[in-house]
């Protein structure tokens, strides 16, 4: 009777066992089911699932509530262990009980500051695979523990609370799989066994088992929904946040940004751009003829076409950092950043295109059959957030040049970056020195400033954009260059001539030559098809100066006298002496073109522009200029006896006229064979007219 009574009795304990293995197992089944539910794992190939590290957010949770109740544990066991040696304290068998059991509270306290260590860590993949294998371990010397304590200890209390701190621990350990899971639930029946042998635990301790293991895995499964639930609502939080966002920043018609998305995204571009010294671009687009459309379709079909426009215009955005928002009503803002403005231009047209390939039906009285659009663009080099407001009103006013002058068309305008007062020496030279800039568009003529290397005089080559009526020739572009405001003293004789000489068809080289590096340049004009023209300039410095340029052609009389130029009016009785360039002068005796009109037999037409009470001022300024070798280079203003201010640098060079130009003073600087100073004229109504660099 009593072995089958032992039977019984260890049978049901391990029919216990098992059972609790496997309602604990389905819990974890169903915890994990219900993370990977909420959570979608997303394979990124290495590391760790998307999922998985949610789960393991909820496992440390539970690890960090498990290190709490080990702490009651040990005070319970440290009480169980004094209350055994008090009452039955039998000699040696006893003392080395005691000694093991002080050995494994102490081996608890050590679990615990190491776990709390492991958790304070970053949560990598390596930090999960050692808390993995100290749990494994621990697990090991606690089913050791509990198989000495079931052996030797006939307390029934303290083989429970063994038990139950052993189901605690591995019901809030950190599974990271089903496997490792069910080898968990495994480990814990099999350690738990021996509590089940019948002459040695009472039959009380089989329901309180069954309870202990119940309570753990249901707190547990309770921690995990919990955590499960508050994850649930943050999500939903943050997801209605986001979709708030989109609806304060987003049109709900176009799905384009509006004025207020396009601003927030605008305060983290702008300063980039400003930082990196780096081109942007303006593009304002407006639906031409759009009230009409309204008109004719109804509203509800104007809603349509809009959809329609603002998806072919995103559709033709391509990069990160370039951003299109509905600015209002039809019209619509680009901004593009690090974009070169022939770049800037191939988008516009890209977009013009890509509208009109919708092939939408346009309203009645529209030039076009279709509904098409007209832009604006703008490029610059940003230095503040006031010259992107500069930008788009500029941008604002090529989109009304462009509807005002046909529709459907780009036009564009490329803006002086302004100067800023924290550039270098080197920063101010890169911004003011004169290049030959070829300007990489087939329907503008190039323009040629200064290519050399080094900085020039203003006065060297005078072949640029050919006048602001370019845009009157193309067909869908029109480029506008203010050059001649910029330099109303350039000599634009010559311009128009390269100009007709391309646009009819022919094909003619010129010659001109730049001084500072004694090079010959060769201007090639030729057509291109569809209207457009253009310069190619080819350095042929081995070939001799000696092309003339007819007077019908360019109205000038050019003299080459030893590889120097004069430029002189074509006038028969007193022609005028307009440009001489430093060898011709040099090789005559003067240091200037002003010096030279001075003493020559031509500088009385010169000084009778003059203000009287100027008249000395500036003879005396060109004498010390001349002889004193310290003074490298000097700007003086001067008044005309209209009152007109003029700004003469003391090498012969009219820079600017006040009269014509109140607002636009330029950085000018002194060149002989390197760049001496560097400085930026600042107009004076009182004081010294003269300004020193």
């Amino acid at each position: 009777m009593p072995a089958v009574q032992r039977t019984g009795q260890s049978g049901t304990g391990m029919a216990i066992t098992i059972k609790t293995g496997v309602v604990y197992y389905t819990m974890l089944e169903y915890v994990k089911k219900n993370l990977s539910c909420i959570f979608p794992a997303q394979d990124h190939g290495k590391g760790c699932l998307y999922a998985d590290e949610i789960y393991d957010t909820v496992q440390t949770m539970n690890i960090s509530q498990t290190l709490n109740y080990s702490i009651l544990l040990i005070i319970m066991e440290a009480f169980s262990l004094i209350v055994y040696l008090a009452t039955d304290f039998t000699g040696r068998a006893a003392s080395m009980l005691s000694f093991t059991m002080l050995l494994f509270l102490l081996f608890i306290a050590f679990n615990i500051v190491y776990c709390k260590y492991l958790l304070k860590q970053q949560r990598t993949c390596s930090t999960r695979r050692r808390l993995k294998h100290h749990t494994y371990f621990f697990t090991a010397i606690f089913a050791l523990y509990c198989i000495a304590v079931n052996h030797i200890c006939l307390q029934s209390r303290l083989t429970a609370e063994s038990v139950l701190m052993f189901y605690i621990y591995i019901a809030a350990g950190p599974i990271y799989s089903l496997k490792e899971a069910l080898a968990s639930v495994l480990a814990t029946a099999l350690a738990a066994i021996p509590a089940f042998r019948a002459h040695h635990v009472p039959p009380a301790l089989y329901s309180n088992l069954f309870l202990y293991s119940f309570i753990s895995l249901f707190l547990s499964q309770m921690r995990c929904h919990i955590i499960v639930s508050n994850l649930q609502m943050v999500r939903k939080a943050r997801d209605e946040q986001v979709c708030l966002q989109e609806r304060a920043d987003k049109d709900p018609l176009t799905q384009l940004f509006n004025r207020n998305g396009y601003s927030l995204r605008l305060e983290e571009l702008i300063p980039y751009s400003i930082r990196l010294h780096v081109p942007v671009a303006v593009i304002m687009i407006d639906i031409d003829y759009f009230k009409q459309y309204n008109d004719t379709y109804g509203h509800v079909q104007g809603d349509e076409c809009l959809k329609k426009v603002a998806a072919a215009l995103s559709g033709s955005i391509h990069r990160e950092n370039d951003l299109i928002c509905r600015f209002g009503g039809e019209e619509f803002q680009i901004l593009l950043c690090d974009v070169h403005p022939s770049d800037a231009i191939k988008v516009g047209d890209r977009l013009r295109k890509s509208v009109a390939d919708l092939k939408i039906p346009a309203a009645n009285r529209s030039a076009s059959p279709f509904v098409t659009i007209s832009a604006g663009v703008v490029s610059t080099v940003l230095t503040s957030m006031d010259d992107y407001h500069k930008l788009v009103r500029a941008a604002d006013d090529e989109l009304y040049y462009a509807k005002s002058h046909g529709k459907n068309m780009i036009s564009f305008r490329e803006l002086n970056p302004a100067p800023s007062s924290d550039l270098s020496l080197e920063d101010k030279l890169e911004h003011a020195k004169l290049i030959y800039d070829s300007i990489p568009f087939p329907f503008a003529i190039i323009q040629i400033q200064a290519k050399d290397g080094q900085a020039c005089d203003f006065s060297y080559v005078y072949v640029n954009e050919a006048c602001a009526r370019l845009e009157c020739r193309s067909r869908n572009i029109l480029y506008r260059k203010s050059f001649l405001s910029h330099y109303p003293d350039a000599d634009t004789r010559r311009l128009p001539a390269y100009y007709e000489t391309a646009m009819h068809g022919g094909r003619q080289m010129f010659y001109d030559f730049s001084p500072e590096r004694s090079k010959y340049l060769k201007i090639e004009c030729f057509q291109f098809h569809e209207g457009y023209c253009g310069c190619l300039i080819e350095d042929v410095t081995d070939q001799h100066y000696f092309e003339l340029y007819g007077n019908n052609e360019l109205g000038l009389l050019n003299q080459v006298v030893n590889g120097g130029i004069l430029l002189t009016s074509y006038q028969a009785e007193s022609p005028e002496v307009i440009y001489m360039n430093s060898r011709l002068l040099h090789a005559l005796g003067y240091c200037s073109l002003s010096e030279y009109k001075l003493l020559s037999g031509g500088s009385l037409s010169f000084l009778r522009q003059l203000h009287p009470d100027d008249t000395h001022t500036f003879q005396e300024t060109m004498t010390v200029f001349s002889t004193d070798d310290t003074v490298r280079s000097c700007i003086i203003r001067i008044r005309r006896k209209d009152g007109a201010w003029l700004w003469f640098m003391l090498r012969g060079k009219l820079i600017i006229d006040e009269h014509k130009n109140p607002l636009n003073l330029f950085t000018v600087y002194h060149i002989t064979r390197q760049l001496k100073q560097l400085g930026q004229i600042v107009p004076q109504v009182d004081g010294d007219s003269r300004i020193s660099l």
